[in-house]
């Protein structure tokens, strides 16, 4: 299998298995759960640019995409607690702000997922080179973050 230069293993993605993810029950599942935690919509996008991102991204990150699906199922609730903790962490509040509606791309739940994936079974190493593959700026105080919020996330 051909590697990044980081080291990870690519994953060919075809563009339909993208956008059957996109319709996947689990995925949809836990976005809307995600959204309705942040006070967000989900917006329907399956354009050739949006599914190209995803597929950018799913390639380097070491699953397949039967295998992403079954993490999701199997881990959607402690996914959508994390990713929950990311974005209103991240926002400054600790619960949605109905002033001002966000709107959410379907696919997002995908990167937490990949995260919460690294953050359960994968070494910090594996991690660290993820997020620099995917030019994650501060990618040290992020994976900090990562890890912070899983932790607490787990610890209920």
């Amino acid at each position: 299998m051909p590697r990044t230069p980081e080291g990870i293993e690519i994953v060919e993605v075809d563009e339909a298995a993208i956008i059957a993810l996109l319709r996947c029950v689990s995925l949809v599942k836990l976005e809307q759960t995600i959204a309705a935690n942040v006070g967000a919509a989900v917006e329907r996008n399956e354009s050739a640019v949006y599914v190209s991102m995803l597929q950018a991204n799913l390639e380097v990150c070491g699953m397949t995409v039967a295998e992403l699906e079954n993490h999701i199922a199997e881990n959607w609730e402690q996914i959508a607690r994390l990713a929950t903790r990311m974005l209103l962490e991240s926002s400054g509040t600790t619960s949605p702000d109905e002033e001002s509606p966000r709107q959410l791309s379907a696919g997002f739940g995908i990167s937490y997922a990949i995260y919460h994936q690294f953050l359960s079974w994968r070494t910090p190493e594996e991690l660290m080179a993820y997020l620099q593959n995917r030019r994650v700026p501060n990618r040290a105080k992020f994976a900090l973050n990562l890890q912070r919020w899983y932790q607490q996330v787990r610890e209920g």
